[in-house]
């Protein structure tokens, strides 16, 4: 993928602080996640992202300098030590100038992208699709867990070889540079999950979502092929003779046929799509995720991949689990079984969870929720959050609120929602109060944003339940 100052200085209208511009890199390192296994002969990129609290910036001084030949910075940096790279690059921007040099790859070399976006479960979807092409023998490279903005796709970009294909799962974190993002990733197909309302910091009206989330569309390469959830009446108005719909309704090219089951083991259900009946099984829990894989079955359907290696590819898939992003899943610990469901707290995710909650537990159970940042947003609507609960009450036998800024609305929750309700404000407390208060046996639904660390609870239980 070799790439030369001067293709970086042309790409980036940058200014060559030191070294030379026929000097060709080997690889780019855009350090998204404070990597230490940097490729020999790289560029070196800082990244800084304060939503995610990641600034690699100290990693510049203790870069291995036989592994490391060059370092694009931009004017914020340019009180850094950096005499010690032969190349050194200056933007005026560190994300444009990250941004123009991926757009830049991805023109020259043309790699085909799938592109993921919309309002919920782009992140299980993009797995999906990934796991099919792997099944099917198509080599790809796809965003690191959740990553989806600039830094993900870059670094998606910047780790692609020839002949390999893109999947990049695309959120609207930053819209001032959006343009540039969806220019950047050019799409040949794209998929849109549907549209909700969680963006609250950002968009006071669905149909701005909408738009935003098919900026991408605007920069599709042809032949254009987009996937979009029918359903949604926000999506509708993109539809056009190049679009493929899936859902729940039978409007759609490919909708949901029939649910044969759909419990803790995961779901096995049919598809009709064009004339044809499709019969799935998938270890994805919640009818959400069935949802999910309609539209993932017909986008790689779309592609031209065979039947059988697209089933086959969606059952191969077991989930996402690691520190950072998993998918929904049951986990047993000691004399609890929780549902883990601790990712970013957006209303659409939190229905689907309590839903899947009410399902697999039969009788409900213990819910964990961990306030959020969004919810001092102006724009979110905590009548709606408040009235989820209030549909889902008979499934919440025990409320536990983490967080003080929940006793604003205490009142309505213990009067209207569930007198079993404690307001607690560390998982030390939680996990003490589980152990203390909690019957074995019972189910815990935990939902929060990442920053809340809520698998920390189950963590602190586990090691209570060996120690014992």
């Amino acid at each position: 993928m070799g790439i030369t100052v001067s293709e970086i200085l042309k790409a980036t209208n940058g200014k060559l602080l030191r070294g030379r511009g026929d000097y060709l890199f080997d690889k780019i390192f855009y350090d998204v996640i404070k990597d230490s296994n940097i490729p020999s002969n790289s560029l070196y990129i800082p990244y800084i992202n304060s939503y995610r609290n990641i600034d690699t910036t100290s990693n510049i001084a203790k870069m291995d300098q036989g592994r490391v030949s060059g370092l694009l910075i931009d004017k914020t940096l340019l009180d850094l030590d950096f005499s010690n790279f032969p190349n050194v690059i200056l933007v005026d921007n560190l994300e444009e100038g990250v941004l123009k040099i991926a757009g830049y790859l991805r023109e020259r070399e043309g790699y085909p992208i799938i592109a993921i976006t919309g309002s919920s479960g782009k992140t299980t979807s993009k797995e999906l699709i990934a796991s099919i092409l792997e099944t099917n023998g198509i080599p790809c490279k796809k965003t690191l867990r959740n990553i989806n903005g600039y830094g993900g796709v870059s670094t998606t970009i910047f780790s692609l070889e020839k002949n390999q294909w893109g999947v990049m799962e695309v959120g609207v974190n930053g819209l001032k540079r959006l343009p540039l993002l969806a220019k950047t990733v050019s799409p040949d197909f794209l998929l849109v999950t549907n549209i909700y309302h969680t963006h609250f910091d950002k968009f006071p009206d669905l149909r701005e979502v909408a738009k935003y989330k098919l900026s991408l569309a605007n920069f599709m390469r042809g032949p254009k092929k987009k996937v979009l959830c029918g359903d949604n009446q926000y999506l509708r108005e993109y539809i056009d003779k190049s679009t493929i719909t899936f859902g729940i309704n039978k409007t759609n090219h490919y909708y949901l046929d029939t649910i044969i089951s759909c419990d803790e083991r995961g779901s096995n259900f049919t598809v009709k799509g064009k004339g044809k009946t499709y019969r799935i099984k998938t270890s994805l829990i919640g009818k959400h995720n069935i949802i999910n894989v309609i539209g993932v079955l017909a986008l790689t359907l779309e592609l031209g991949l065979e039947e059988k290696g697209v089933i086959k590819g969606i059952e191969n898939f077991s989930g996402i689990y690691d520190d950072y992003y998993s998918t929904i899943s049951l986990k047993k610990v000691g004399n609890w079984t929780f549902l883990d469901d601790s990712q970013h707290f957006n209303l659409p995710a939190l229905k689907a969870g309590l839903e899947t909650f009410k399902d697999i537990s039969k009788v409900g159970g213990v819910v964990i929720l961990s306030y959020d940042y969004k919810f001092a947003s102006l724009n979110f609507n905590i009548e709606e959050l408040l009235g989820i609960l209030l549909e889902y009450k008979d499934s919440i036998k025990g409320l536990i609120l983490m967080g003080e800024q929940w006793r604003k609305w205490e009142e309505f929750i213990l009067k209207e929602i569930c007198p079993l309700t404690v307001f607690l404000k560390t998982k030390e407390e939680v996990s003490l109060y589980i152990k203390d208060h909690v019957e074995k046996d019972t189910f815990i639904y935990m939902k929060g944003d990442f920053h809340h660390h809520l698998r920390g609870i189950i963590n602190i239980l586990k090691e209570n339940s060996s120690d014992a």
